[in-house]
């Protein structure tokens, strides 16, 4: 509770003092040894919280999350726009954009759903398969998972644009996802973009996640929907999404993934990092 409450009071004081340096096109935020950058257009603040991990032997969907720090972008919804829930009380006036989280690799280690993500991401990065492999549809979905965390309570269904990432802070990979509890068709707004890697000191983990849609995708479901028809040629409708995502262009994303590519190649561990 101490932690939790002493990680508020910062994000307070970020709040009171501007976390951000601007330069009229870029936001840059600094907090507990480590620093993060992006594009105005893509965010227009963040909030940072250091969380306290869970017990580790808290039953929870998703299992125990471990400690670590978050820098979650938003966009500010303006006033008129902002939704009033049914009692008449406004809802948040912020809109989530993406996160990105850093985890002390110590403090995985206790965690076991958390470690073994940690463990696969070593071993890919150890032998440095080809990622196409993974862009396979499988009868096994857990065979051709790729290293996520947090860890969801869902299915990891598809992986698309899975490639190596390196720069001066971080080695990982990134890609293109969908997590499902259920078997439907997919929708423009559900893809998840992922970074997920280390920093090159050894010593943290760093997951970026941010929602994307994608044009091409349906906004809503059928109002008609054949769900015995569509189980019947589920392996090839993977197939053909995946294709579909490794093929699209550039403006078919919102946001950008160049964008967030700039996020994490703008990541940085700076001296102070505990």
């Amino acid at each position: 509770m101490k932690a939790r409450l002493i990680a508020f009071l910062l994000v307070l004081a970020l709040g009171a003092t501007p976390a951000f340096a601007q330069d009229g096109t870029t936001h840059t935020v600094m907090f507990d040894g480590f620093s993060l950058s992006w594009d105005a257009s893509l965010a227009g603040g963040a909030s940072v919280i250091a969380y306290a991990g869970d017990p580790v032997d808290l039953e929870a969907p998703g299992g125990p999350q471990p400690p670590r720090v978050e820098f979650a972008l938003f966009e500010p919804i303006p006033w008129d726009e902002i939704p009033i829930d049914e009692m008449g009380y406004p809802g948040s006036d912020r809109k989530h954009v993406g996160a990105v989280s850093v985890y002390r690799l110590a403090d995985i280690a206790a965690y076991d759903w958390s470690q073994q993500q940690v463990e696969q991401l070593g071993a890919l990065l150890a032998g440095r398969p080809d990622l196409a492999e993974y862009m396979q549809v499988n009868d096994d979905l857990r065979t051709h998972m790729l290293p996520f965390l947090p860890v969801y309570p869902a299915g990891q269904v598809i992986r698309a644009r899975a490639q190596y990432v390196e720069t001066g802070a971080v080695t990982g990979i990134s890609y293109v996802t969908v997590y499902r509890q259920d078997v439907s068709p997919f929708l423009a707004s559900e893809f998840l973009y992922t970074f997920q890697g280390f920093s090159v000191d050894g010593a943290h983990y760093v997951s970026m996640v941010f929602p994307v849609t994608i044009e091409g995708f349906p906004a809503d479901y059928p109002a008609e929907f054949d769900y015995d028809a569509f189980i019947a040629g589920l392996d090839e409708y993977f197939t053909e999404s995946i294709a579909q995502i490794n093929a699209a262009p550039p403006e078919s994303f919102s946001p950008r993934l160049e964008q967030l590519d700039a996020v994490i190649e703008s990541f940085a561990v700076l001296e102070t990092a505990a």
